[in-house]
This record gives structure tokens, C-alpha cells and sequence, in this order.
């Protein structure tokens, strides 16, 4: 799922077979579609920078440890992912058909 804060759209995307083959888990998708989508050079504030959320394969399976998630950004103009994995069920993302929640843009100042 793309959505896209400056104006205000969500749409349903396919992540590139290039990516999926590339990057394994969550965390792996995460970082992918980070580098595949924000340029060398953006800023971690700038609105061309992404922010992610990923589920895991097994999210909301009944193991202990398989329903964490990851949340990524590119943190500096290097292209360095920042990434942080929460221990907590959010079975619903896979449920409702997603793997990924990818932020573009951000909200116009009032």
C-alpha cells in the first residue's frame, strides 16, 4: 500500500519482482523498497525520503518472536536505512492482503 501524504492518495501497488528477489523478511522488503525508491542524496526529513512499514512472513503466526514488524527510513544522505523492529502482533496488515505500508510526501504546513 502506497500512501501518499502531499496529495492525499492511497493506492495499491506491486512490489518489482527485482526487489521481492532480492530482499528476504520484512526488514529485507523494508530496506528494499527504500533504496529502490528515494535517491542518494535526500535527506532524512525531505519529503522525497520514504518511510516504511513491513510485516514479517509469519506476523500474527502463534510463535513467540514472529509477530514483530519493521519500520525503516533512510536516515542520512548515504542511503543508510534506520530500522526499528517492535514486538508486537499487527496480524491485521497481513490479514487485510498487505506487506508493506510505504509513506511518500508529507502534509502541507497550516
Amino acid at each position: 500500500m502506497r500512501v501518499n501524504l502531499t496529495n492525499g492518495k492511497v493506492t495499491h501497488d506491486t512490489v518489482p519482482q527485482d526487489v521481492l528477489g532480492r530482499y528476504v523478511s520484512g526488514e529485507g522488503l523494508g530496506t528494499g523498497l527504500i533504496v529502490y525508491a528515494v535517491s542518494a542524496g535526500v535527506g532524512p526529513l525531505e519529503p522525497e525520503n520514504r518511510f516504511s512499514i513491513t510485516t514479517r512472513p509469519l506476523t500474527a503466526a502463534p510463535c513467540l518472536g514472529a509477530s514483530a514488524f519493521a519500520v525503516e527510513v533512510s536516515c542520512d544522505r548515504f542511503h543508510t536505512p534506520g530500522l526499528s523492529m517492535p514486538g508486537f502482533l499487527w496480524g491485521e496488515l497481513n490479514a487485510a492482503g498487505f506487506d508493506a505500508i510505504l509513506r511518500i510526501g508529507c502534509l502541507a504546513k497550516d
